[in-house]
């Protein structure tokens, strides 16, 4: 039988075999093999136009197969490898992990955890963007601290400033740094309404919200130019821990406007920087007595409050006061030429003068609410008190500022210039 003419279609299965085999030889070649140039002349026939397509389809699987593309990123609920090198940028070498939402209120763009559990538990307002959990029995009970967030920084650097840095940096569209040349531990910024940084602790007693802490320079500082550097809410409690020696520092560098307290509970303030400075004792009041005043203020000059003659404001009538009946003088808030003792205050520093007296007598002064003491604070008589006698009175005054005067034996007229209180 004769041999038939080969078709149209036999001529293409053999060039579709002839294909097969040059793309299998390629892909036995190495993996990075650039595809072959394209012919300079252009494709005339059938065939140059099949070697052509199927040398840039081959080419473009060996560059695939070859691994030029990057792996992928890693896919939901698969590991994320940390410490792969990142793609360096002139400036920086940055990995940046984006939420993906920027609504959720319970998202964590970053949740790590050194701990058995690995449960935040965040308050249900919180939208957090980097989350540090430690819980767990320690193998060495007692000596090791468990941390979620630990920052450090040691300088100086290489940086023209010199010594700076933060170990935790937090701005909330605050100031980025009011302190360039200092080590700072943790450093909180915030705007107008905002909270640079708020440490909350359960209660308990050895549970603490902030703790500052410097073996030199300062533990913790509060600045404020027109607000209030530091707060005490709620009970409003700071306390002053005790030096273990009493009265003033003797030994040490002190800065003007620190206060101590010695191991006997006084206060002292340091008015003057120096080695150790020097510092004064702020007034003490004894606890036994909870009413008892402070400071002494004087009045910028006396107040007459009280004249049985008349002309002052209290006058008993314009007569003597008669031996065994007291007057209740209200003290605070008495105005007399335009100057009076507040309210609040704790006592008054006074004259007390006896005027014109029948016979011999005694004048006593106590504070309202008080019984009659068995003290005089003026003694009296026909000749002594002609035309007057005086004296000088501290007197502790009522809860509502008020103050008790009583005249025994004899009559007489009686005068009370105030010029100072304790308040």
């Amino acid at each position: 039988m004769m041999d038939q003419p080969a078709t149209e279609i036999d001529l293409l299965r053999a060039e579709l075999a002839e294909l097969r085999s040059e793309f299998a030889a390629m892909q036995a070649q190495q993996p990075r093999q650039q595809p072959p140039a394209p012919r300079a002349e252009p494709a005339s026939g059938r065939r140059d136009f099949l070697r052509l397509a199927g040398a840039a389809a081959v080419g473009a699987t060996a560059v695939a197969v070859g691994g030029g593309a990057e792996p992928a990123a890693a896919q939901s609920n698969q590991p994320l490898l940390i410490g792969v090198a990142n793609s360096a940028t002139t400036v920086n070498d940055t990995t940046t992990l984006n939420s993906p939402s920027s609504t959720a209120l319970d998202d964590q763009t970053l949740f790590v955890h050194n701990s058995t559990v690995g449960v935040l538990n965040p308050p249900a307002d919180h939208r957090i963007a980097i989350a540090g959990i430690t819980n767990g029995v320690d193998s060495t009970v007692g000596t090791v601290l468990r941390t979620g967030v630990y920052g450090r920084t040691a300088g100086p650097d290489s940086s023209p400033i010199a010594g700076g840095g933060q170990g935790v940096f937090g701005s909330a569209a605050g100031v980025d740094n009011e302190y360039p040349t200092v080590q700072i531990g943790v450093f909180g910024s915030a705007a107008a309404g905002g909270f640079g940084m708020v440490g909350l602790s359960p209660t308990g007693a050895t549970s603490v919200g902030v703790l500052g802490r410097a073996d030199e320079g300062y533990g913790l500082v509060g600045s404020s130019d027109t607000g209030v550097s530091i707060l005490a809410r709620n009970g409003g409690r700071i306390q002053q821990a005790l030096r273990a020696t009493p009265g003033s520092p003797t030994v040490g560098t002190f800065s003007q406007g620190e206060m101590i307290r010695d191991s006997i509970g006084d206060a002292y303030i340091c008015v003057a920087s120096g080695t150790p400075g020097t510092w004064q004792k702020l007034t003490a009041q004894h606890p036994d007595y909870d009413n008892a005043g402070g400071s002494i203020n004087l009045l910028p000059k006396p107040i007459r409050l009280i004249d049985t003659r008349g002309g002052a404001p209290i006058t008993n009538g314009s007569a003597r006061m008669t031996p065994g009946t007291a007057i209740t003088a209200q003290i605070t808030g008495t105005v007399v030429g335009g100057l009076s003792v507040p309210a609040g205050a704790k006592g008054i520093l006074a004259n007390l003068t006896a005027v014109a007296p029948v016979g011999s007598g005694f004048l006593v002064v106590w504070a309202e609410g008080q019984s009659l003491p068995l003290a005089s604070n003026l003694n009296y008589s026909a000749v002594t008190g002609n035309p007057a006698i005086a004296n000088y009175v501290i007197s502790a005054i009522g809860p509502t500022g008020k103050l008790n005067i009583q005249c025994a034996a004899t009559a007489t007229h009686v005068l009370l210039d105030v010029f100072g209180f304790v308040y």
